[in-house]
């Protein structure tokens, strides 16, 4: 099974390597609930317009890729038990430009209670960036709620410049 996920994954990035793609790693999310990392990558080409949105588990090794109109949708950050834990969605964006970018949170899961957090893609010289509250962001850690120590969704999440 690890040759396949190494092997899918060899492929995949074959698939992007081309002269015209580049990879841009955004955003690093953490969790207190589980010890996993995730990152948030882009694909843009040559003109720097952005194709794909990558979502990697680091310690598994594994990859799911996005189209960037499946931001209109949401693309499904975290699934647990079923339920859709955190959404990444986005009315505006567009490859060139960036936008808006709301990351849809389960907040409590007994009573279906959802938040969100608003952050933005943006463009700079050295490509795209993350930004929350108007402040570059290369890291978020994601808290989990707690009820009767049980985790019954996510507290909150934090964003961090470094």
């Amino acid at each position: 099974m690890q040759k396949f996920v190494f092997l899918f994954f060899i492929i995949l990035s074959a698939q992007f390597k081309t002269a015209d793609a580049k990879e841009n790693i955004v955003l690093t999310i953490k969790s207190d609930v589980e010890p996993k990392i995730n990152q948030l990558s882009i694909i843009s080409n040559q003109e720097g317009k952005v194709e794909k949105i990558l979502l990697k588990e680091i310690l598994s090794n594994t990859v799911q890729v996005f189209d960037i109109c499946d931001l209109q949708k949401g693309i499904v950050l975290e699934k647990q038990s079923g339920q859709d834990v955190a959404i990444l969605k986005s009315v505006d964006f567009t490859p060139d430009r960036g936008g808006q970018l709301a990351i849809d949170y389960l907040h409590n899961g007994i009573s279906g209670n959802r938040r969100f957090v608003l952050i933005e893609g943006r463009y700079t010289q050295s490509g795209m960036e993350v930004a929350y509250n108007g402040v570059t962001v290369t890291k978020a850690n994601v808290l989990g709620n707690y009820v009767f120590g049980k985790v019954v969704g996510i507290k909150e999440i934090r964003f961090y410049e470094n």
